[in-house]
Protein backbone atom coordinates (compact mmCIF):
# COMPACT_ATOMS: atom_id res chain seq x y z
CA UNK A 1 0.00 0.00 0.00
CA UNK A 2 3.03 2.48 0.97
CA UNK A 3 4.60 1.68 -2.50
CA UNK A 4 1.86 1.94 -4.38
CA UNK A 5 0.52 5.05 -2.83
CA UNK A 6 3.87 6.59 -3.87
CA UNK A 7 3.57 5.96 -6.89
CA UNK A 8 0.13 6.83 -7.13
CA UNK A 9 0.91 10.47 -5.77
CA UNK A 10 3.17 10.78 -8.61
CA UNK A 11 1.07 10.04 -11.44
CA UNK A 12 -1.78 11.74 -9.95
CA UNK A 13 -0.12 15.02 -9.87
CA UNK A 14 1.79 14.68 -13.19
CA UNK A 15 -1.95 14.10 -14.76
CA UNK A 16 -3.17 16.96 -13.18
CA UNK A 17 -0.38 19.62 -13.78
CA UNK A 18 -0.62 17.94 -17.79
CA UNK A 19 -4.54 18.82 -17.65
CA UNK A 20 -3.86 22.27 -16.43
CA UNK A 21 -1.12 22.47 -19.10
CA UNK A 22 -2.91 21.06 -22.00
CA UNK A 23 -6.67 22.38 -21.18
CA UNK A 24 -6.91 24.56 -18.26
CA UNK A 25 -6.73 24.83 -14.73
CA UNK A 26 -10.25 26.14 -14.57
CA UNK A 27 -12.93 23.65 -13.29
CA UNK A 28 -15.57 24.65 -15.79
CA UNK A 29 -13.25 24.29 -18.89
CA UNK A 30 -10.98 21.33 -18.22
CA UNK A 31 -14.39 19.07 -16.79
CA UNK A 32 -15.96 19.89 -20.52
CA UNK A 33 -16.67 16.90 -21.74
CA UNK A 34 -15.52 17.94 -25.46
CA UNK A 35 -12.11 17.67 -23.84
CA UNK A 36 -12.08 13.77 -23.45
CA UNK A 37 -13.11 10.52 -25.23
CA UNK A 38 -16.25 8.68 -24.23
CA UNK A 39 -14.63 5.59 -23.72
CA UNK A 40 -16.15 2.15 -23.07
CA UNK A 41 -20.26 2.89 -22.18
CA UNK A 42 -23.16 0.10 -20.33
CA UNK A 43 -26.19 0.34 -20.20
CA UNK A 44 -28.34 0.64 -16.89
CA UNK A 45 -32.01 1.60 -16.14
CA UNK A 46 -32.92 2.02 -20.18
CA UNK A 47 -29.79 4.77 -20.10
CA UNK A 48 -26.12 4.61 -21.77
CA UNK A 49 -23.82 5.30 -20.14
CA UNK A 50 -20.04 5.93 -20.51
CA UNK A 51 -16.55 6.53 -18.19
CA UNK A 52 -16.59 9.98 -19.69
CA UNK A 53 -20.25 10.41 -17.77
CA UNK A 54 -18.67 8.62 -14.55
CA UNK A 55 -15.90 10.66 -14.53
CA UNK A 56 -17.31 14.04 -14.69
CA UNK A 57 -19.99 12.88 -12.20
CA UNK A 58 -17.24 12.15 -10.08
CA UNK A 59 -15.88 15.69 -10.26
CA UNK A 60 -18.99 17.41 -9.76
CA UNK A 61 -19.28 15.67 -6.69
CA UNK A 62 -16.03 16.24 -5.48
CA UNK A 63 -16.98 20.03 -6.71
CA UNK A 64 -20.00 20.34 -3.95
CA UNK A 65 -18.02 18.83 -1.50
CA UNK A 66 -18.18 20.81 2.27
CA UNK A 67 -14.97 19.41 3.54
CA UNK A 68 -11.53 20.79 3.00
CA UNK A 69 -9.52 21.46 0.83
CA UNK A 70 -12.08 21.39 -1.45
CA UNK A 71 -14.50 23.61 -0.02
CA UNK A 72 -11.73 25.75 1.28
CA UNK A 73 -10.69 26.74 -2.43
CA UNK A 74 -14.45 27.12 -3.82
CA UNK A 75 -15.05 29.58 -0.91
CA UNK A 76 -11.74 31.55 -1.13
CA UNK A 77 -10.97 30.80 -4.90
CA UNK A 78 -14.39 29.76 -6.77
CA UNK A 79 -12.56 27.03 -8.41
CA UNK A 80 -11.29 23.25 -7.79
CA UNK A 81 -7.72 23.26 -10.17
CA UNK A 82 -6.75 19.77 -10.89
CA UNK A 83 -4.09 19.36 -8.90
CA UNK A 84 -6.46 19.58 -5.80
CA UNK A 85 -9.63 17.59 -7.64
CA UNK A 86 -7.41 14.43 -7.69
CA UNK A 87 -7.14 14.60 -3.34
CA UNK A 88 -10.93 13.32 -3.82
CA UNK A 89 -10.57 10.57 -6.04
CA UNK A 90 -9.26 7.31 -5.96
CA UNK A 91 -6.57 5.60 -7.96
CA UNK A 92 -8.97 3.99 -10.23
CA UNK A 93 -10.88 7.50 -10.61
CA UNK A 94 -7.90 8.91 -11.50
CA UNK A 95 -6.85 6.07 -14.07
CA UNK A 96 -10.46 6.21 -15.82
CA UNK A 97 -9.81 9.74 -16.01
CA UNK A 98 -5.76 9.71 -18.04
CA UNK A 99 -7.68 6.73 -20.02
CA UNK A 100 -10.30 9.45 -21.75
CA UNK A 101 -7.89 12.10 -22.25
CA UNK A 102 -6.88 13.18 -25.89
CA UNK A 103 -3.64 11.87 -26.74
CA UNK A 104 -1.34 15.19 -26.40
CA UNK A 105 -2.47 15.03 -22.60
CA UNK A 106 -1.36 11.18 -22.09
CA UNK A 107 1.73 11.77 -24.07
CA UNK A 108 2.83 14.55 -21.31
CA UNK A 109 1.73 12.08 -18.88
CA UNK A 110 4.05 9.46 -20.41
CA UNK A 111 6.81 11.65 -20.79
CA UNK A 112 6.77 13.30 -16.86
CA UNK A 113 6.46 9.68 -15.08
CA UNK A 114 9.37 7.90 -17.63
CA UNK A 115 11.49 11.38 -17.62
CA UNK A 116 11.77 11.38 -21.16
CA UNK A 117 10.89 14.08 -23.41
CA UNK A 118 8.02 14.00 -25.25
CA UNK A 119 9.60 13.99 -28.76
CA UNK A 120 11.83 10.93 -27.42
CA UNK A 121 9.16 9.08 -26.38
CA UNK A 122 7.44 9.35 -29.94
CA UNK A 123 10.09 8.40 -31.34
CA UNK A 124 10.98 5.19 -29.34
CA UNK A 125 7.57 4.52 -29.30
CA UNK A 126 7.13 2.68 -32.30
CA UNK A 127 9.55 -0.55 -31.93
CA UNK A 128 9.76 0.01 -27.64
CA UNK A 129 5.71 0.17 -27.14
CA UNK A 130 6.56 2.65 -24.07
CA UNK A 131 2.87 4.01 -24.56
CA UNK A 132 1.21 0.31 -24.55
CA UNK A 133 3.90 -0.33 -21.45
CA UNK A 134 2.64 2.56 -19.25
CA UNK A 135 -1.39 1.62 -19.32
CA UNK A 136 -0.79 -2.26 -18.46
CA UNK A 137 1.15 -0.67 -15.59
CA UNK A 138 -1.40 0.97 -14.27
CA UNK A 139 -3.67 -1.53 -14.72
CA UNK A 140 -1.57 -3.81 -12.88
CA UNK A 141 -0.47 -1.70 -10.06
CA UNK A 142 -4.24 -0.97 -9.68
CA UNK A 143 -5.14 -4.60 -9.21
CA UNK A 144 -2.40 -4.76 -6.62
CA UNK A 145 -3.39 -1.87 -4.80
CA UNK A 146 -6.73 -3.15 -4.59
CA UNK A 147 -5.66 -6.84 -3.36
CA UNK A 148 -3.32 -4.75 -0.72
CA UNK A 149 -6.27 -2.72 0.15
CA UNK A 150 -8.33 -5.74 0.78
CA UNK A 151 -6.25 -7.68 2.83
CA UNK A 152 -6.05 -9.93 -0.19
CA UNK A 153 -3.45 -12.94 -0.51
CA UNK A 154 -0.69 -10.76 -2.73
CA UNK A 155 2.69 -13.09 -2.61
CA UNK A 156 1.29 -15.72 -5.53
CA UNK A 157 -1.36 -13.47 -7.26
CA UNK A 158 -1.92 -13.62 -11.05
CA UNK A 159 -3.98 -11.91 -12.91
CA UNK A 160 -5.61 -13.31 -16.48
CA UNK A 161 -7.49 -9.70 -16.69
CA UNK A 162 -4.29 -7.14 -16.35
CA UNK A 163 -1.40 -9.26 -17.82
CA UNK A 164 1.49 -7.03 -19.31
CA UNK A 165 1.56 -7.29 -22.78
CA UNK A 166 4.45 -7.95 -24.69
CA UNK A 167 6.87 -4.77 -24.86
CA UNK A 168 10.72 -4.08 -25.41
CA UNK A 169 10.54 -1.55 -22.90
CA UNK A 170 9.76 -3.69 -20.39
CA UNK A 171 11.14 -7.10 -21.13
CA UNK A 172 14.89 -5.97 -21.47
CA UNK A 173 18.34 -6.14 -19.32
CA UNK A 174 17.64 -4.83 -16.42
CA UNK A 175 13.90 -4.94 -15.80
CA UNK A 176 11.94 -7.96 -16.77
CA UNK A 177 14.89 -10.47 -17.81
CA UNK A 178 13.70 -13.48 -19.76
CA UNK A 179 12.65 -14.64 -23.17
CA UNK A 180 10.09 -14.03 -25.31
CA UNK A 181 9.24 -17.71 -24.94
CA UNK A 182 8.71 -17.79 -21.43
CA UNK A 183 6.77 -14.60 -21.26
CA UNK A 184 4.69 -17.03 -24.30
CA UNK A 185 4.47 -19.63 -21.16
CA UNK A 186 2.82 -16.54 -18.95
CA UNK A 187 6.02 -15.93 -16.92
CA UNK A 188 6.47 -12.35 -15.36
CA UNK A 189 3.39 -11.05 -16.78
CA UNK A 190 1.20 -10.51 -13.53
CA UNK A 191 3.40 -11.51 -10.55
CA UNK A 192 4.61 -9.72 -7.58
CA UNK A 193 7.83 -9.89 -9.04
CA UNK A 194 6.72 -8.27 -12.09
CA UNK A 195 5.21 -5.39 -9.91
CA UNK A 196 8.16 -4.70 -8.18
CA UNK A 197 10.45 -4.83 -11.88
CA UNK A 198 7.72 -2.28 -13.63
CA UNK A 199 8.01 0.49 -10.36
CA UNK A 200 11.92 0.59 -11.36
CA UNK A 201 10.59 2.01 -14.78
CA UNK A 202 9.94 5.48 -13.11
CA UNK A 203 12.14 8.72 -13.13
CA UNK A 204 10.93 8.39 -9.30
CA UNK A 205 12.36 5.56 -7.86
CA UNK A 206 11.04 6.05 -4.08
CA UNK A 207 8.41 3.67 -4.86
CA UNK A 208 10.83 0.83 -6.33
CA UNK A 209 13.15 0.86 -3.73
CA UNK A 210 10.61 1.00 -0.86
CA UNK A 211 9.10 -1.90 -2.22
CA UNK A 212 11.88 -4.34 -2.01
CA UNK A 213 13.50 -3.10 0.96
CA UNK A 214 10.39 -3.50 2.94
CA UNK A 215 10.02 -7.22 1.65
CA UNK A 216 13.36 -7.91 1.83
CA UNK A 217 12.89 -7.31 5.30
CA UNK A 218 9.41 -9.09 5.92
CA UNK A 219 10.90 -12.12 4.07
CA UNK A 220 13.97 -12.07 5.57
CA UNK A 221 12.30 -12.24 8.96
CA UNK A 222 9.50 -14.87 8.09
CA UNK A 223 12.26 -17.18 6.82
CA UNK A 224 13.96 -17.21 10.23
CA UNK A 225 11.35 -19.21 11.58
CA UNK A 226 10.53 -21.15 8.44
CA UNK A 227 13.23 -21.59 6.09
CA UNK A 228 11.75 -24.60 4.36
CA UNK A 229 9.20 -21.80 2.77
CA UNK A 230 12.09 -19.92 0.81
CA UNK A 231 11.92 -21.61 -2.62
CA UNK A 232 8.21 -22.03 -2.60
CA UNK A 233 7.95 -18.16 -1.55
CA UNK A 234 10.72 -16.98 -4.40
CA UNK A 235 9.09 -18.89 -7.23
CA UNK A 236 5.52 -18.12 -6.46
CA UNK A 237 6.34 -14.39 -6.50
CA UNK A 238 8.82 -14.32 -9.16
CA UNK A 239 11.37 -12.47 -7.38
CA UNK A 240 14.07 -11.35 -9.98
CA UNK A 241 15.29 -8.46 -7.76
CA UNK A 242 19.12 -9.11 -7.01
CA UNK A 243 19.68 -6.27 -4.15
CA UNK A 244 16.00 -7.45 -2.40
CA UNK A 245 17.74 -11.63 -2.51
CA UNK A 246 20.90 -9.86 -0.35
CA UNK A 247 18.99 -7.93 2.36
CA UNK A 248 16.49 -11.62 2.47
CA UNK A 249 19.86 -13.77 3.33
CA UNK A 250 21.44 -10.59 5.37
CA UNK A 251 17.74 -10.60 7.61
CA UNK A 252 17.51 -14.47 7.57
CA UNK A 253 21.02 -14.68 9.11
CA UNK A 254 20.91 -11.82 11.45
CA UNK A 255 20.39 -12.55 15.28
Amino acid sequence: MQALGEFETTFTQALAYAIADKISEDFTRYTAPSHYNAGASHWSRGHRYTVRDGVIKTFNKVNRSTIDPFEFYNRRHGNIPPWIMVKGLTFGNVLYWYQICKPEVRLQVISSMFGLDEDVVNVLDPELKLKQAFGDVLDLFLTYRNLAAHGDRIYNHRSRRHRLRWSPFIYRKNVIDISRNKFSQGHMRSSLGAVIACLSLFENKDPYSDLWIMLGIHIGNYLRSFPEDESFIMSSAEFQNKQMYELIEKQKNSK
